[in-house]
């Protein structure tokens, strides 16, 4: 890992993607959400969908 502490903010970069650590696991309450309500988050997230893929 190539990770690379800045000592200003204590900001982590790392070259690429492949070599960020793994992200934690879901929680219970997110993997039983259902489509609709996921939907629902999605729609009411001011953030949601301004930066596409």
């Amino acid at each position: 890992m190539n990770a690379k502490y800045t000592k200003a903010a204590k900001v982590v970069r790392y070259g690429s993607v492949d070599e960020l650590p793994p992200a934690p696991p879901l929680s219970k309450a997110i993997k039983t959400m259902s489509d609709a309500e996921v939907k629902r988050r999605a729609e009411a997230d001011p953030d949601s969908g301004r930066y596409p893929c």
